[in-house]
């Protein structure tokens, strides 16, 4: 080891350059606000203070994930874990009591991500005499009360879980087994559970230390436990690496279904006359080209145009007086790869006896319901026609789109059902584009 305490400082720096050029940790977690709860792995070791370096995992995680101090809140503390290990420590559910309720129970909608640390240690050193079964339960108990907790000062948060524990390879545990087994088989356990609560469970940071006598000096401290500053800065790089996959992710997620819904919903009606019909869209992002089809009632549907990404409009010309028309938009990215399409359109040109709706009103205007509690709302529509006196031919009076259907569903005559916990959207569209959205909220 160098014993010149600044060139050990720029290897390191180097060392985790390098790491980050290999695993690719994107650059940026801004935009979410963050919570992190961890046991004593993620507190600031005396050793490491002592060295120069005052830092613990949670400190490299938002250095490495560009997560700014205004948005990164730490709660730390010695022997915490999901079961209660007797005095003088506690579970993560009663510190967060001490922590966080007794000082502010409010919900804080601000926050979106919280992440939970460690604890496994600390859940089986004291109940190393204790069944399987039991400690199993316990633990679903335990973790199920701290997820309610959570969820009711943090409702609009995404609960992400990082074991962090580590067995000693090749060694055997009392009964013979070897401890990879036992250690496999507890983190299934806690994996399982927090799976169950709808937490996203960090398992690449299971995998990332090794403790063992050739890891002590590397990788920890000389209690063979606690990871020393190298193995804090590979625990905050993972968690980093984890924390910017799941933001990417979910990013894609909700532009997927932003596109979806601009574009199954987004075709509508400008203006109508006798020989003419002008229509609009909206973006879908990432779209480089629109196609739109349609034709006239009856005949062969075929591509009428090609537009550009920056195009969201057009005029149809030299149409029938008084006859209806069919049109559908499809998107399509810089590749060529189909993204999205509308739903079809049916418009009548002026001079007939039919007129189109240019305005759509849906009763309730709002909905709750419970999750997967069978419960169902319908949606009841009503329209607005273009033009008084006249009568619309019906194809498909109203079509129902849900923007997050695996929250809640609805069904082509209306009715919304909550299958998981969250907020979305119910359209009403008339067949002439007209739509009014209803917000539905699953608890």
């Amino acid at each position: 080891m160098l014993k010149n305490r600044h060139l050990y400082g720029l290897g390191l720096l180097l060392a985790v350059a390098t790491m980050v050029l290999v695993i690719g940790i994107p650059v940026s977690a801004a935009g979410h606000k963050y919570v992190m709860i961890g046991d004593s792995y993620s507190d600031i070791m005396k050793q490491d203070v002592k060295d120069g370096y005052p830092y613990s995992w949670p400190d490299f995680t938002a250095q490495y994930a560009n997560i700014p101090s205004s948005s990164w809140t730490a709660y730390r503390h010695d022997g915490a874990g999901f079961l209660s290990s007797g005095s003088p420590y506690k579970t993560f559910y009663e510190y967060f009591q001490s922590d966080v309720l007794k000082k502010n129970a409010s919900p804080d909608k601000s926050v979106d991500r919280v992440i939970l640390a460690g604890g496994v240690v600390n859940d089986f050193n004291k109940l190393k005499k204790l069944s399987a079964e039991t400690v199993k339960s316990r633990l679903r108990t335990k973790m199920k009360e701290l997820d309610t907790a959570l969820r009711k000062k943090y409702p609009n948060a995404k609960i992400m879980y990082a074991g962090m524990h580590w067995c000693v390879p090749g060694t055997k545990a009392s009964d013979g087994t070897t401890l990879r087994t036992v250690f496999n088989t507890r983190m299934a356990w806690y994996r399982e559970i927090a799976e169950s609560l709808k937490w996203k469970y960090m398992a690449s940071v299971d995998y990332v230390l090794r403790a063992g006598d050739a890891e002590i000096g590397k990788y920890f401290l000389k209690d063979g436990l606690h990871p020393n500053i190298r193995g804090k800065r590979a625990l905050g790089i993972a968690i980093a690496n984890e924390v910017k996959e799941y933001n990417a992710a979910e990013d894609k997620a909700k532009e997927r279904e932003y596109n979806k819904e601009a574009a199954f919903v987004g075709l509508h009606v400008i203006s109508v006359t006798e020989n003419s019909i002008r229509l609009t869209w909206k973006k879908v992002e990432g779209a480089s080209k629109y196609i739109l089809c349609g034709c006239k009632y009856g005949q062969k549907f075929k591509k009428i145009g090609t537009f550009g990404g920056s195009v969201l409009e057009s005029t149809r010309k030299k149409l029938a007086k008084g006859s209806y028309y069919v049109f559908r938009l499809d998107a399509y990215n810089s590749k060529g790869k189909y993204m999205a399409s509308s739903r079809r359109l049916f418009v009548a040109t002026r001079g007939g006896k039919y007129t189109n709706a240019c305005a759509v009103s849906a009763s309730p205007s709002a909905i709750s319901l419970k999750a997967g509690s069978g419960q169902y709302e319908k949606i009841r529509p009503s329209k607005t026609l273009r033009d008084a006196g006249k009568t619309e031919r019906v194809f498909k009076e109203y079509t129902y789109f849900s923007t997050k259907p695996k929250i809640a569903s609805v069904s082509a005559d209306g009715l919304v059902r909550g299958l998981h916990r969250g907020e979305c959207r119910i359209y009403v569209i008339a067949q002439s584009g007209a739509s009014k959205a209803v917000t539905v909220k699953v608890s």
